[in-house]
């Protein structure tokens, strides 16, 4: 049993003895109705002893990832035990804590933050089983924010609301997380001083939000941005372009006279239902699918996320770049070696990618002399070379992200380069794809699991990935007994990254295609 701010809790037994979960803790009162398009609010306390032992409703998302036949559907979505309720209540934590914590003199914790595109996710997947990761001495916290435009709208009206800014509600969710774990956190055994923050994808984008918000400030110590794409480079040429105040405000009245009706109100937007929410408006147009866009994803789709509002952002603050932005904040950073497979692979052929177009598509994207890298002799191999491309490019990003860091004082950045494919059905196509790294870094592979059959190499990775991530988070360097020396990604010793695949790490300073390493570099290299 364990005391917070709003009342008792007790957690359960995870599938380690030594591991109690904390289930769905609430930390914030629900966003619906009054509470959306508004800064998070308290929780009502409550009486007595709260069993925290059902995972908390995903925040409201209109995709449905448990799709069986579909890649990610049978890859992370194919367990019933980890599936939660969809709505706007989703202010909660999860908590894996040792059961020696109580005894401990506070260990240090990981925050983790889900991704999925900022319109999907939630922090009960079952890759995020992280009872394995604990027991290495940590205390693990992952927290949830509102998704699609219930995370991001700006409206002139709700910039009236609040003084002159809004938007950002999803960053707000994250600090109110923090400020959670800061206030609550030693009563589980840890220490509020010891926090590292850490993402991947979108994830990995929130906690560079969180490194560019003055409101973040003090409220952790280290990072890790994982498959983040564009790492700490943000600007036009790097799709990571913040929206300025009154460009958003514009996007957002017409969405809202777009999906509502030319006359709504945010007080009629807040009076929509979450179920009619998730329904079509009449007229409305055709998503992905073929199918009518519900009102959620209308409005999504015609928005857009992160506003410099001089509040959550601000323009010095958003630029990680400017000597002292990480002064005293060390960062892990990297990403797989077969990004875009998972996520651009089950539509690829309909892209028009073909032997007789690759190349024009690839010097358009990046630049004269990219196809020559790659093998584009047929369709599938256009194809293929198109997702590795995106791979290849978005890997160099990371290493110049760190290179760019080096102006701070008391900061260190590791960079890393995942390759471990994991075993079984279309292992050969996948590779090391988005989000197969979340597997290893949590150390929550296990036997019998329905859709891979792992192998003693995918444990030996794994054991190293958590172990370095469990020493990242204690000391903010990721070396201990045991394993290869991790080095400081830096210019001045050619961008060293640790390569992690095939059970075992070693230090690099190129991939296995050293030209793609260099076009890509001198592509974006400032």
């Amino acid at each position: 049993m364990v005391k917070t701010k709003y009342g008792f809790v007790e957690g359960v037994p995870s599938d380690r003895e030594d591991v109690t979960v904390f289930k769905g803790i609430p930390i914030g009162a629900t966003t619906e109705g009054a509470g959306r398009f508004c800064a998070p609010k308290e929780p009502a306390p409550w009486d007595g002893v709260r069993l925290c032992d059902k995972w908390p409703d995903r925040f409201l998302q209109d995709i449905t990832s448990k799709v069986p036949g579909t890649f990610w559907g049978d890859e992370f979505y194919y367990d019933d035990d980890y599936e939660p309720g969809n709505s706007e209540n989703g202010l909660a934590v999860n908590v894996f804590a040792p059961k020696k914590a109580a005894n401990e003199d506070g260990l240090p914790v990981l925050c983790w933050i889900h991704g999925g595109g900022f319109t999907s996710g939630y922090a009960s997947e079952i890759e995020f089983n992280a009872s394995n990761l604990a027991v290495k001495g940590i205390i693990v916290v992952l927290i949830q924010y509102r998704l699609s435009a219930l995370g991001w709208l700006v409206t002139t009206e709700l910039c009236e609301e609040n003084g002159g800014h809004a938007g950002n509600y999803a960053v707000l969710d994250m600090v109110h997380g923090l400020k959670w774990i800061n206030e609550n956190i030693k009563e589980f055994g840890g220490d509020p001083k010891k926090v590292t923050i850490a993402g991947q994808s979108a994830g990995a984008f929130s906690v560079t939000m969180l490194l560019r918000t003055p409101l973040a400030k003090g409220l952790f110590r280290n990072a890790i941005v994982q498959s983040g794409f564009n790492g700490f480079l943000n600007g036009a040429d790097f799709g990571a372009k913040f929206s300025t105040l009154k460009a958003a405000a514009e996007a957002g009245d017409k969405a809202i006279k777009t999906v509502f009706g030319e006359n709504a109100s945010i007080e009629d937007v807040r009076k929509v239902s979450t179920s009619d929410l998730l329904l079509p408006r009449e007229g409305a147009g055709t998503g992905f699918g073929g199918a009518p866009m519900t009102r959620l994803a209308e409005l999504t789709f015609l928005t857009g996320n992160a506003t410099v509002d001089n509040y959550v952002f601000t323009e010095e603050s958003v630029d990680l770049t400017r000597p002292g932005a990480l002064d005293g904040i060390n960062i892990i950073i990297g990403g797989t070696s077969d990004e875009y497979t998972s996520l651009t692979g089950d539509f690829i052929d309909k892209m028009g990618i073909t032997k007789d177009t690759a190349a024009g598509i690839l010097e358009k994207q990046y630049k004269k002399g990219c196809a020559e890298l790659y093998d584009i002799s047929d369709d599938k191999k256009a194809q293929a070379a198109h997702m590795r491309a995106g791979s290849d490019a978005s890997f160099q990003k990371y290493l110049l992200s760190a290179g760019a860091t080096e102006n701070n004082k008391d900061h260190k950045t590791f960079a890393y380069y995942f390759t471990q494919v994991p075993s079984g059905r279309n292992s050969e196509f996948r590779g090391a794809y988005h989000s197969s790294d979340l597997w290893y870094m949590f150390d929550s592979i296990r036997e019998g699991a329905a859709h891979r059959n792992w192998t003693k190499e995918d444990r030996e990775t794994a054991k190293i990935m958590s172990t370095y991530w469990a020493n990242f988070v204690k000391t903010g360097d990721p070396n201990g007994e045991g394993l290869t020396n991790w080095e400081e990604c830096k210019e001045e010793n050619g961008y060293r990254f640790l390569q992690i695949g095939k059970g075992k790490s070693e230090m690099k300073d190129h991939t296995d295609f050293p030209e793609r390493d260099a076009f890509f570099r001198s592509l974006y290299q400032k």
